[in-house]
């Protein structure tokens, strides 16, 4: 299983990063726009793509939509400082699979995997 997080602070997310690759056993493929991860959707398909804040060329959920035009299969997941009824309301219809912290840690990144392989099986 292949991952894509595109952040721009990779560094800082070290702990949930390893977390994720542990929880989901799946491989993580950094990405630094959100070009970049809509060209790795293309050419690899990942099972999930998590969208940080602050990336150079797009707001997460334009990510989020721009997926859904090359593969509607592909999850995703949200860094966002919204609270969860704002974030359900501006997400609605895109099929997010979750909303995370801005700073998300270890437990964040157990709860994202036990969604993914529930979608996933």
């Amino acid at each position: 299983m292949l991952i894509v997080l595109a952040t721009p602070r990779l560094h800082a997310l070290r702990e949930f990063i390893e977390a994720l690759e542990r929880a989901a056993g799946a491989g993580i493929v950094p990405a630094e726009s959100g070009a970049e991860v809509l060209e790795l959707a293309k050419a690899k398909a990942p099972a999930l793509a998590v969208i940080d804040q602050g990336l150079p060329d797009m707001e997460p959920l334009a990510v989020v939509k721009a997926l859904l035009q090359v593969n509607a299969l592909i999850n995703a997941a949200v860094l966002t400082p919204m609270l969860p009824e704002e974030f359900h309301e501006a997400a609605e219809g895109l099929g997010v699979l979750a909303s995370l912290p801005l700073n998300p840690g270890p437990a964040d990144a157990g709860e994202l995997a036990v969604a993914l392989r529930r979608i996933t099986g």
